[in-house]
């Protein structure tokens, strides 16, 4: 572990984006429970959280070089890369799901199988 004087989160993204391995396992341990939580909130599922959860942190590794304190901070840096990733499986699921999506309500007029909830 770092010295406490120095684990701001913007301070670990600038060392990992110069390769510090032991920055990148604080940062890990610091945001893997925020990460997932972001994930698990999108998609559901423990399972695809985690595997999204380890995705995102991996891509914290490649592009922490590129994150620019002056547009935000770490923390929000790195949740939106969750999100983002999170969303992407979303929209992936959907697309290879042989069966069409249930609507959460009904809203117009149109046929319908079933009945509307209300919204």
């Amino acid at each position: 572990m770092l010295a406490k004087q120095h684990t701001s989160l913007e301070w670990l993204l600038a060392r990992v984006g110069a390769g510090d391995e032991s920055a990148f396992t604080d940062l890990y341990h610091r945001l893997t429970g925020p990460i997932f939580a972001t994930t698990l909130r999108c998609l559901r599922s423990r399972t695809q959280a985690e595997e999204v959860t380890q995705e995102v942190l991996l891509e914290i590794w490649r592009k922490a070089a590129g994150f620019h304190p002056g547009r935000g901070s770490a923390r929000t840096w790195a949740l939106t890369i969750a999100h983002r990733r999170a969303i992407d499986r979303v929209r992936t699921e959907r697309q290879t799901s042989t069966a069409p999506p249930e609507p959460a309500c009904w809203t117009g007029p149109g046929p319908s199988t079933s009945s509307p909830k209300p919204c």
